[in-house]
């Protein structure tokens, strides 16, 4: 399963649950990218799911089993993490 660029228009809260559903669909491994950290960003184009609700780190991906990548800086527009968990 790829989930790219959507943990970051959850609430904190909902972002566990959600991985927890995508990992009992998958067959191999899910994927997932999100900004790396705060950045603040509204609707687009008229859509308010395009609201960024969470800042999210790596350590977060780590205590919920994923193994992470980041690219870019900490807190700046563009930079993002790259996570990822095996399953079987």
């Amino acid at each position: 399963v790829m989930w790219w660029h959507g943990p970051e228009h959850l609430s904190y809260d909902e972002v566990p649950t959600t991985l927890a559903k995508l990992e009992s669909k998958a067959t191999k491994m899910v994927l997932l990218a999100c900004p790396w950290g705060y950045y603040p960003q509204g609707a687009h184009a008229g859509n308010p799911y395009e609201t960024h609700l969470t800042s999210l780190y790596p350590e977060q991906f780590t205590e919920w089993g994923y193994e992470v990548r980041t690219d870019g800086k900490v807190d700046v527009a563009g930079s993002e993490i790259v996570a990822w968990k095996v399953l079987g």
